[in-house]
């Protein structure tokens, strides 16, 4: 089952712009976590996250937060490429962990999108990919920012990486919201494990 969706039309050459609501039970009115997608752009598009797609998000979540009565459903944020704050989280940052045998290429051009997500109360984390041989998360200025595992056979590859994937589990049913993730590889190794957020 597929949960993606084509975007608002305005935003338009992005199209995987939009919201997945996750739900603690069928009962429940109000999320738990909602999952925002972003679209940087690759292949015959221009990659950068446009200005419009900002707007966009920064509209949607005030919106949300008035539809739900004031709470600020905590968020997670994927888009493919990442923001050039990556680059400064892993050179400047104490808080790492996971693999970065890889270079960082961000977007071509930084719209503020990393200001404007930080601006966010709801927002935890960024999930990006886009550099194959990283799989590294770094706490920057309180939003945590995490690569995923290069999961096919496609595009370059590393020597001696395996490949994997970027499992995140969310425990919103104890006393305390929490994020956590790992990488669990092809070979079923879970490696580089963490807590992203708890409150």
């Amino acid at each position: 089952m597929s949960y993606s969706q084509l975007g608002p039309e305005n935003l338009r050459p992005a199209v995987s712009v939009y919201v997945v609501d996750v739900f603690a039970n069928q009962s429940a009115t109000v999320p738990s976590i909602q999952l925002v997608h972003l679209d940087s752009g690759g292949g015959s598009m221009i990659e950068e996250v446009y200005p419009a797609q900002i707007e966009w998000l920064n509209k949607t979540l005030k919106e949300r937060r008035e539809r739900f009565g004031g709470i600020a459903v905590q968020t997670l944020v994927f888009v493919h490429i990442p923001v050039e704050e990556f680059q400064e989280a892993s050179s400047s940052s104490n808080k790492c962990f996971g693999d970065h045998d890889d270079g960082i290429t961000p977007t071509i051009k930084n719209n503020g999108l990393f200001q404007a997500l930080r601006s966010q109360e709801e927002v935890r984390a960024v999930f990006v990919g886009h550099d194959h041989c990283n799989d590294f998360c770094c706490s920057y200025e309180d939003i945590e920012l995490c690569f995923g595992r290069h999961s096919g056979w496609g595009g370059y590859q590393c020597d001696g990486y395996v490949q994997g994937w970027r499992v995140i589990e969310v425990d919103a049913l104890s006393a305390s919201f929490e994020v956590s993730t790992y990488v669990r590889l092809v070979n079923g190794t879970k490696i580089h494990s963490g807590v992203l957020y708890r409150n």
